[in-house]
Parts: C-alpha cells; structure tokens; sequence
C-alpha cells in the first residue's frame, strides 16, 4: 500500500526551546556529553596513529540524559576541536581541527566576516561535559558517518529527550581517509560494535531498544548494522541508501539479502541530488519504509550545517534552509519514538515546508 501526502509542520516554542533552535523544543532532561579514547588491541592500527601498539583508536563520542547540569555549557567550537584528537588524542592540533571543519566552504573564496567571527566565537550549546548520568535506562540511538560537531545539534536534542546518543567519527581500514568500498562499510559496523561493547556497562543503556542514524555513506552502513545486530529502526540523512552506487555496495556485503531488510526505515533526501535514486529503497518490500523530500536542503544541511546555516548564511551553495534542519530531527524523534519507545507522538507544526512524504507498508 502506498500513501503519499503533504507534510504540515507547526512550529511552536517552549520553556525548554534552546537559542540555537528557533522551532523545535528541547526535552525535559539536563544533557551531558562525554568524549572516551579506547583501543580495539583485536585490530592493527591506522597509519597516522603515533601510538600503535594498542591497536586500532577509536574515539567515542556520547551525548546522554543527566542528573547534574550545573556546570559550564559547551562551545560548538569545542566539537569542532574534537577533531583533532580522533586519531592522535594527545597530540591536539586546534588549527587543524577548525581548518578540516570550516575552510572546505570557503571554495576558492575569502571566508566572510560571519565564518570569521563563528570560528572565534562560536555558540554555547546545551550540554555540560561529563556530568554524573541520570540514573534511569534509555534507548541507544547510533549517529553514523561523521564526528562530534557534525552531529552535535542532533545529539544533543536526541539525550534532552530521552536517549543515549553514541557518535563514532569514521576513518577506514588501515588509515585516515575512509575506504568508500565494501570494506569501509564493514569497518565502521566493527567500530561501532566495539564502541557499544565499550560504553555499554558505563552507561544505563537499554541495550533492547537501539536505532542507527546513518548520513550520506552512513546510510548503508546502518543498514548493514542491522544485519547482525538487533535494531528498532533505521534512519537516513540523504543516505547511500536513496542512491544506485549505496544500495550495490550494500548488496555486496556478505550478510545481505533482500529479507533481511526488514527495519523500519527514514529516509530524507534531497530530491534535486543527481545520485538520488529510490528505486532500491522501494524494492526493501519486507520493511516499512517513510520517504520524506527535503528540496531546500543541500546534502551538507543533513549535518550540523543546517543549523550553522543559521549563523553563516548561504555559505553551502547559496541555499537558505530556514527551519528545515528542525523539521528533520523533530520527525526523527518522532519515528524513533514510535519504534524504540513504542510511543507515538503528535508533531505540532504550522507550516507547510511543501515536502512529499511517502510511506511504503510492508506487504
């Protein structure tokens, strides 16, 4: 059965809303965040690490519900800084971390007096750094393909509403740059498997009730995650699966078959991308699939640029996002709501972004 329909989204305000949103409102917990360096001694190292005879460093970035949020709230900037410890923790090279992070943008330009001032400024977002967990268990949420600052708005609404949020910034097989192959994807699920055995005792995880947010390449890889882990849902940032090269790569891992996809899944995508193509994601027939338009959106507004866009206008491409960015991760927790916590909740909003939602039923 298929439905397709108009997305109205309302907007409304509340007394948990942050400044750094202006639609979306934040949930009832104090949030934390904790950045963990840990070792995989099963797997060699890469070839930029300075300290190999661990094995494979892997930094684990956890956003999650707290008790105690009396203390200073982070700086974006400080995510982006994060950057610079991902293979070489003790080595911190501020400079590098803000030019791998913002100076992509520039394209052959000057950087404008908003990039100038945001990289020296930044925002005070709304988690505290490592303080004592709430004691309740949640649900895991995985965000896939990117670092600390690319999911930073995101993790942090996630945790403010009930979830503990884990963030493995990606690297490939033996070195830093990602294998964009078959073994990238099976890389990244083994990095996330160890990050889970990792954190699991250390944090109050409903380890019953996890779901994977997978951008761009992360996608597939969420998916391929599901096939040897349990997972409530899948949902994908203008993932590779909406294209023809991820969904191949995701028929070339060895566990896949048509069957096995049978996760409910969510994805956005941008609809003017020339490597958008749904006619994969739509032969997934064994699972519930919700198809969702983002036309003012440019693939790297599915990250924290669609928030940044906000302080830095027009700085990828020339496309203003307005609100979009908050309709995606209100409809993200609405879906992983509905699966993870068996919760359905009402999305107010009152605007009509004119974006087609479509849902595929599993027959």
């Amino acid at each position: 059965m298929r439905i397709t329909y108009i997305i109205f989204m309302l907007f409304w305000f509340s007394s948990f809303s942050q400044s750094v949103f202006n639609k979306i409102a934040m949930g009832k917990y104090q949030v934390g965040f904790t950045s963990i360096t840990a070792y995989d001694s099963s797997r060699a190292a890469v070839k930029e690490q300075i300290v190999k005879g661990k094995g494979r460093v892997l930094q684990i970035n956890v956003w999650y519900p707290a008790i105690d949020n009396c203390t200073p709230k982070i700086n974006f900037n400080e995510y982006v800084q994060l950057i610079a410890k991902e293979i070489n923790p003790h080595k911190e090279n501020r400079l590098l971390a803000f030019t791998t992070f913002y100076d992509w943008t520039f394209q052959n330009k000057s950087p404008s007096q908003e990039m100038l001032e945001f990289k020296k400024n930044g925002v005070k977002m709304n988690a505290s750094f490592d303080p004592k967990p709430h004691d309740d268990s949640f649900p895991l949420v995985l965000l896939i393909h990117g670092g600390a600052g690319d999911f930073a708005f995101l993790g942090e609404f996630l945790a403010s509403h009930g979830y503990i949020v884990m963030n493995v910034p990606y690297k490939g097989y033996m070195q830093a740059e990602l294998d964009v192959e078959i073994v990238g994807m099976q890389t990244e699920v083994k990095d996330y498997e160890f990050a889970l055995e990792r954190i699991k005792d250390q944090m109050p995880i409903d380890v019953a009730n996890l779901s994977g947010i997978g951008a761009s390449f992360g996608g597939q890889w969420a998916l391929s995650f599901s096939f040897k882990n349990k997972v409530k849902c899948v949902i994908s940032y203008d993932g590779g699966i909406g294209s023809e090269f991820g969904a191949n790569l995701l028929q070339s891992d060895p566990s896949y078959s048509l069957k096995k996809i049978d996760t409910p899944q969510l994805h956005f995508y941008n609809p003017n991308d020339i490597y958008t193509n749904l006619s994969f994601i739509r032969q997934y027939e064994h699972s519930d699939r919700t198809l969702i338009s983002m036309k003012n959106m440019e693939h790297a507004h599915f990250w924290a640029w669609g928030i940044l866009d906000r302080y830095l206008p027009n700085v990828i491409n020339n496309v203003r996002t307005g609100n979009s960015y908050e309709a995606v991760l209100q409809e993200t927790l609405n879906f992983i709501s509905k699966y993870a916590k068996e919760k359905e909740m009402i999305c107010d909003w009152c605007e009509d972004y004119q974006n087609s939602k479509e849902w595929l039923k599993a027959s």
